[in-house]
């Protein structure tokens, strides 16, 4: 039980620092929606194959 209350904590606060990441560039360097997601794409193709499992394995349930 503890664990999957840090799994839940870990990825919400994964997809606010995502969405805090993604305005900031908004905001700071005028990019359009297509090129964000563009860099978020290649961030979370980057991240550690233990992130990735532990964010799909949220996202699935």
């Amino acid at each position: 039980m503890c664990e999957e209350i840090e799994n839940i904590s870990f990825a919400k606060a994964f997809v606010i620092l995502l969405e805090l990441f993604t305005q900031v560039l908004r905001d700071k360097l005028y990019l359009p929606d297509d090129v964000l997601e563009e860099i978020l794409d290649s961030f979370m193709e980057s991240l550690p194959e233990f992130f990735k499992k532990r964010l799909l394995t949220r996202a699935a349930a």
